[in-house]
């Protein structure tokens, strides 16, 4: 019989594992994406770990419980898009320059409504970005440099970084957090994140070569997420090269083999030949022999 597991009761024990798995670590950090898969299993309630994620992540739903440092490594022209415009070019937040700026919403001049919303006294949270912007409550420079510099003698190699997530990475191993958990990323292959996968594994694995254990939620594709060993539990990918070298193998194994068939073949017949031949007195002392 199979047995329903109550959505409640899954996300009970869930975050009853994450809080275990956390529990040895004394200064952990939840890096909190917006992929839908587990950004909701981030440890909100637990108030001794930091909860870091980035862009406009506090204006998409409601999910984003706390947090208390926001990313945005964007450019400023990026990030300011639409700013006092009627054009609201940033579909997941349009008002999101605003917000930034500790500024009332744009509206439209000719309207007598007032404005609905305003973030005026938005709480000052640490917003890391490229430059400490003044206009930005809260604002501080991104330390790059200092974390490149720390990763001698690999600092050109180390200086790979295609999406906001390893930054957040690196800003952890840089604080010493000694548990990094990762909710809310996905970069499935086949997606437009695919291709920052590469850069958010190097990272993970060299905060885990610091001796930083790393998380991921059940299911999560991030690190593998329970793929197949190559090699082990898996066959590789087979190519052209592998398919004509095979054919090439197994044709000399059935040339070598019609050579042996032939040359019993031949044997044969001139067996036969001499078994026609022989008197009726051989021929039965042949036939007890090959029945023995």
């Amino acid at each position: 019989m199979n047995q329903t597991i109550d959505r409640n009761e899954w996300f009970d024990k869930t975050m009853d594992a994450i809080e275990a798995d956390m529990e040895p670590y004394s200064d952990p950090v939840a890096l909190v994406g917006m992929a839908e898969t587990s950004r909701i299993l981030a440890p909100y309630h637990v108030s001794r770990c930091e909860i870091w994620t980035l862009n406009e992540a506090p204006h998409v739903g409601n999910w984003l419980q706390r947090y208390d440092r926001l990313f945005q490594i964007h450019h400023d022209w990026d990030f300011l898009r639409g700013y006092h415009s009627e054009f609201r070019s940033n579909h997941n937040f349009g008002e999101y320059p605003e917000w930034l700026l500790s500024e009332p919403p744009y509206q439209d001049p000719e309207s007598d409504k007032e404005p609905t919303r305003s973030y005026i006294d938005r709480p000052a949270v640490r917003i890391v970005m490229q430059e400490a912007f003044a206009k930005i409550v809260g604002a501080e420079k991104y330390p790059l440099d200092e974390i490149l510099n720390s990763c001698a003698p690999n600092n050109d190699q180390m200086k790979y970084f295609t999406s906001t997530f390893p930054y957040m990475v690196a800003q952890a191993i840089r604080e010493e957090k000694d548990w990094i958990g990762c909710f809310g990323w996905e970069m499935s292959a086949g997606t437009e994140y695919g291709a920052q996968r590469g850069s958010a594994c190097l990272w993970l694995g060299y905060a885990m070569g610091k001796g930083i254990r790393i998380y991921t939620p059940p299911g999560c594709k991030l690190l593998g997420g329970g793929l197949m060993l190559y090699g082990f539990e898996n066959e590789p990918r087979v190519g052209r090269s592998h398919i004509e070298i095979q054919h090439s193998q197994a044709s000399k194994q059935y040339k070598k083999a019609e050579k042996e068939f032939n040359r019993l073949q031949g044997e044969r017949n001139v067996l036969l030949q001499r078994y026609e031949g022989a008197n009726p007195g051989t021929q039965k002392k042949i036939k007890k022999k090959t029945k023995n």
